[in-house]
């Protein structure tokens, strides 16, 4: 299911948290990783979600990539967002 359909039709009637895929987003490259944040957060707006890996972070997800993720969590996910 995606966050983002889910918030347009449930609004805020929900909480929503995770839904991006660890396994095929995380071990990606950074553009994809970005691309996919970005596209998650439309479901932020208004509140009502935390963006997460769908699932524990599988180990062939890199260091670089994790930290890299969090990275971009720390800097666009918080409110007021900034996407």
């Amino acid at each position: 299911m995606d966050v983002v359909e889910l918030k347009k039709k449930y609004k805020n009637k929900l909480a929503y948290l995770g839904n991006i895929d660890a396994l095929n987003v995380l071990t990606s490259t950074k553009q994809k990783i970005k691309e996919t944040l970005f596209e998650k957060l439309q479901a932020a707006v208004g509140g009502g979600y935390m963006p997460a890996a769908d699932h524990s972070v599988p180990g062939n997800v890199s260091g670089e990539n994790y930290d890299y993720f969090i990275k971009l969590l720390k800097e666009y996910g918080k409110y007021p967002l900034k996407i």
